[in-house]
């Protein structure tokens, strides 16, 4: 008997399941899905009512993709680093996450257009926001672009960003467990809004500037455990006076 595919087919069970409970969308770039393309899966969740999940397959989506920040709870997976959100030649943000309590998972995400853009891969306004394992290989500015409070950035990898690797310019953010090497600017900076901050585990090389640095306004962070080589500028520095940063490697 010849395998019927459906939209469905190849889902983890768990996201099939979300899906066939009609809280969510596949996307697939060759149609065999509900949409070809992220954005129209996105606004069609906010038409409904918002939240939801939007689940690619592998492939790549040129496209700039921007949510709206009354858009909360949505999540935004890709089925592995192979689907690819490539923001091109526009000076938009490749993603831009607005609303509350999502979560931007396992995706590879790039802007590569160049001529002066200044845009990142991808931009979190929102609270209380995850990003999740995600390749990003190439963007404009800022690999992962932290603005909103409550945030998480864990497991991602960013490499070759023109701008800092992850930047983080809100309260109360975990950055934990990242990858972020041979970016233009800082591996990882905690900018002026970035009280509160908690960075560890994080291994930060080969920047073009610090390698990991907490700006003088960015207070009671907590640095541990990080391993910061190679960087340009200089490897880890503690601008804020307040923070407590302790066990890093820095050799």
């Amino acid at each position: 008997m010849a395998n019927i595919l459906t939209s469905y087919s190849g889902l983890r069970h768990d996201a099939k399941s979300y899906v066939m409970a009609g809280r969510g969308f596949v996307v697939d770039a060759s149609g065999r899905g509900d949409f070809t393309d992220v954005q129209s899966a996105c606004d069609a969740l906010y038409a409904r009512g918002g939240g939801g999940r939007v689940w690619i397959r592998n492939g790549t989506y040129n496209d700039n993709i921007a949510t709206n920040a009354s858009h909360h709870d949505l999540v935004v997976e890709g089925e592995s680093w192979d689907t690819v959100i490539d923001g091109g030649s526009v000076n938009a943000h490749a993603l831009e996450i607005a609303g509350d309590r999502c979560l931007i998972k396992t995706l590879s995400v790039k802007s590569t257009g160049g001529a002066g853009n200044t845009k990142s891969a991808l931009y979190m306004s929102g609270d209380t926001c995850i990003a999740q394992e995600l390749s990003i290989l190439d963007s404009d500015d800022h690999g992962v672009y932290v603005d909103g409070s409550d945030c998480k950035v864990l497991y991602c990898y960013t490499h070759g960003c023109d701008g800092n690797g992850i930047y983080v310019n809100q309260q109360w953010s975990l950055i934990h467990g990242n990858n972020s090497v041979s970016n233009t600017g800082r591996g990882i900076y905690m900018d002026g809004g970035g009280d509160n901050g908690i960075v560890t585990s994080n291994k930060v090389s080969s920047n073009g500037d610090w390698g990991l640095y907490v700006g003088d306004h960015a207070e009671n962070c907590v640095v541990v455990g990080n391993r910061c080589t190679s960087n340009t500028n200089g490897n880890l520095l503690d601008q804020s006076g307040t923070s407590t940063v302790t066990g890093n490697d820095t050799t």
